[in-house]
């Protein structure tokens, strides 16, 4: 299996993370035995640019993917899936007319917040004037999942522009329809010139549904969500089993 593959792509958080938000030694080492068997590493994850620098310190990683797409860093390039200014404010403002929703928004690499989020340990700015925007691209627009009710009302008040998904069971994310993951990495690989079928993919949750299945090699965590589950070729080691690096040491590196 092991010559097939020449581009790994991971998820962060419950994948190649455990839940204290550190990346296991056996992970990291695994990592750069694959750079050394020139197979390229790229993050895919729904968390900001600035939220992923302490880890690209510690991995040899080729490119990133960050806010599911709406960002794609590359050789020092960096390409934008931003929604459009007029879409973010005229959506914000549907939302917050609807309920009295905790929403925020990253606007180029900052978080604006309208509630407290200093429990959290999360940089971010207090904004309570929502749905004026600050300025700046607007790259997520995030939304807290309280009820099925409300996850109805926002799909009913999307544009055709943007789509949304779940992460972690709390939250709505939305994004410009071309910032997804594997937008993300169909990108790298025409810089590349590598086919899908190339690519080993791992994740967990909705996001990683699309990669996961359109990868040559899909492979979901032991804790991943059940469509994650299903759409996979390979259920590896759940994130806190190190199963990022058991997939690669057994099935790439050996």
């Amino acid at each position: 299996m092991n010559s097939e593959y020449k581009l790994i792509v991971s998820d962060l958080d419950r994948t190649l993370l455990k839940n204290d938000r550190t990346i296991p030694k056996t992970a990291i080492r695994a990592i750069q035995s694959c750079a050394g068997r020139n197979i390229r590493f790229a993050v895919a994850t729904a968390r900001p640019l600035r939220s992923v620098q302490e880890y690209l310190a510690i991995l040899p990683c080729d490119a990133v993917i960050a806010l599911n797409g709406a960002v794609i860093v590359h050789e020092k390039k960096v390409l934008y899936h931003p929604i459009a200014a007029e879409s973010a404010a005229s959506l914000i403002k549907k939302i917050l007319e609807k309920n009295r929703v905790r929403l925020s928004a990253e606007i180029e690499d900052i978080l604006y917040a309208n509630f407290d989020l200093s429990n959290e340990l999360i940089s971010y700015i207090y904004y309570p004037d929502f749905p004026r925007l600050p300025s700046g691209r607007v790259l997520k627009i995030l939304v807290e999942l309280k009820e099925s009710l409300i996850l109805d009302e926002v799909n009913g008040l999307l544009g055709g522009d943007v789509y949304c998904s779940i992460a972690n069971h709390r939250l709505i994310q939305i994004m410009n329809k071309r910032a997804t993951k594997w937008n993300g990495i169909r990108y790298l690989l025409e810089q590349w010139g590598l086919s899908s079928e190339s690519v080993v993919y791992f994740g967990d949750d909705y996001d990683d549904v699309e990669p996961i299945r359109k990868s040559g090699m899909g492979v979901a965590m032991a804790n991943a969500i059940d469509p994650v589950k299903q759409a996979a070729n390979f259920i590896t080691g759940s994130n806190e089993e190190d199963g990022v690096a058991d997939f690669l040491l057994r099935y790439i590196l050996n």
